[in-house]
């Protein structure tokens, strides 16, 4: 049996129509032979997307054989590159794993503040309420924000510092990366 390599997905068919015409078989055969339709050997042999599975039974009924490799082998300086590369994206992720956990504290900080009835509170509620108005007429911020932000602020400065204890884990990253609150004065 003879294998079909170094070739790409669209070659494929191509090469399955010429052995299946050099030894002169016609499509209804081979795909009764293969078990598989004869449109699904009409669109393996046009280079369409047909299960592997499909055109490994054609293969074997025309006496060759698709190899599969999953995998390339990099050179040296390739694989340094993809190492440094690999590298530099754990470092990005940890510093914005780094940049929402100061996040969460800070927001955290702020919480404990409206709990507390911290005389700065209000303010800095007020003033958050205020960003979100901004927001909204500047359309510089998603609806979803708008909306969420409008909620947690909403009401006494305990029941605040509740939501913001309380955020949906699901969307707190997002929210908290997005924050009217002034959490820099903390």
């Amino acid at each position: 049996m003879s294998t079909i390599n170094d070739i790409g997905i669209d070659q494929i068919g191509a090469r399955l129509r010429a052995t299946r015409l050099k030894r002169k078989l016609s499509q209804g055969d081979v795909a009764a032979h293969a078990g598989v339709g004869r449109s699904t050997l009409i669109h393996l042999e046009k280079g369409e997307d047909v299960q592997l599975s499909s055109a490994q039974k054609v293969a074997h009924v025309l006496g060759v054989h698709i190899g599969v490799h999953i995998g390339v082998h990099i050179g040296v300086k390739d694989d340094q590159a993809e190492l440094s590369n690999l590298l530099m994206r754990h470092q990005a992720r940890s510093e914005q794993v780094a940049r929402q956990q100061v996040l969460h504290t800070q927001h955290l900080k702020l919480a404990l503040k409206f709990a507390l009835g911290d005389k700065h509170a209000k303010q800095l509620r007020d003033d958050a309420v205020k960003m979100v108005a901004l927001w909204e007429r500047e359309k510089t911020c998603s609806p979803y924000y708008i909306a969420e932000w409008r909620k947690i602020l909403k009401g006494p400065l305990p029941s605040v510092a509740k939501r913001i204890l309380n955020l949906d884990p699901a969307w707190a990253p997002a929210l908290l990366q997005n924050t009217p609150l002034r959490v820099t004065k903390l």
